[in-house]
Formats: C-alpha cells, structure tokens, sequence
C-alpha cells in the first residue's frame, strides 16, 4: 500500500513538472508576467490583505526589429517602440514620458506621478496556486 501511495505521488509530481515546463517560456522569445494583487498595502514585500492572481501579461521581444509586443491573454496586442532590445528578458523601451523595461526576466516601469500599485509580478508557482485555490472555491469560473 506504501508503495501505491508512493508511486501516485510521485506521478502526480512529474505530471505537474511536465505540465509546468511545457507551458512556459524557457525556449521562446516571450516572457509571461504572472502579476499578483493585493487588497491592502505590502510592506517589505509582504501584502497584509487578501493576495490573487491577475491576468497575465506576455511581453514578445522582437530583437531583429527592436521593439516589444505584449498582449493579456484573450487580448489585442499592443506594441511598444523606442525600444533597444537584447533578449527577451532584457530590454527597454521609451513611450512618451512611460519607460518600460525589463531586467533578468522581472518586468518594470517608471512613469510621472506614480502611484504604489496593487499590483505586483510574482512567481508563476505563487500565481498558479492562487488561480487554483479561487477556482475551487468557486471565486472565479
């Protein structure tokens, strides 16, 4: 019986691995920002409300054209220029007085009278578990 619960459990593990690696960007030249959101303020990167998930936003870096598309999922997509490209984890674009860029795959912006957000980019595992838990619970269909 050890062993059946053993192997079920290690089956549902690789499952999910393989799932999760299939699914992202490793191989590509996008980069998904799994955004988080916080009911009340964060400090020191902690959010002392209630945490769920927001829609994803995928960035496609285009190095050849040195620009930027990015799209929610379901979405137009939407192009970034003024943009000087490395990778698809590493660039930066300017867009009237808004700067975006991103670093080693952590997205940022900068923009005049801005204000804290609710907002954050999170890891995907954290963004994952959210979604499913406010799925189960009925929260989101």
């Amino acid at each position: 019986m050890t062993n059946l619960i053993s192997t079920a459990i290690l089956i549902l593990i690789v499952t999910f691995l393989g799932w999760y690696y299939a699914s992202s960007d490793i191989f590509s030249d996008e980069v998904t920002v799994y955004n988080l959101w916080c009911s009340k303020e964060r400090i020191d990167g902690k959010c002392l409300g209630k945490e769920e998930p927001a829609n994803p936003i995928t960035y496609k870096a285009l190095v050849d054209q040195q620009t930027v598309i990015y799209w929610f999922e379901g979405g137009a997509l939407t192009k970034l220029d003024n943009c000087a490209v490395k990778d698809s984890e590493n660039w930066s674009c300017e867009s009237g007085s808004y700067h975006h860029y991103m670093i080693n795959g952590i997205y940022h912006e900068d923009y005049p009278h801005k204000v804290k957000s609710t907002f954050y980019q999170g890891p995907r595992w954290k963004w994952t578990f959210l979604y499913l838990k406010m799925r189960f619970n009925g929260e989101i269909s």
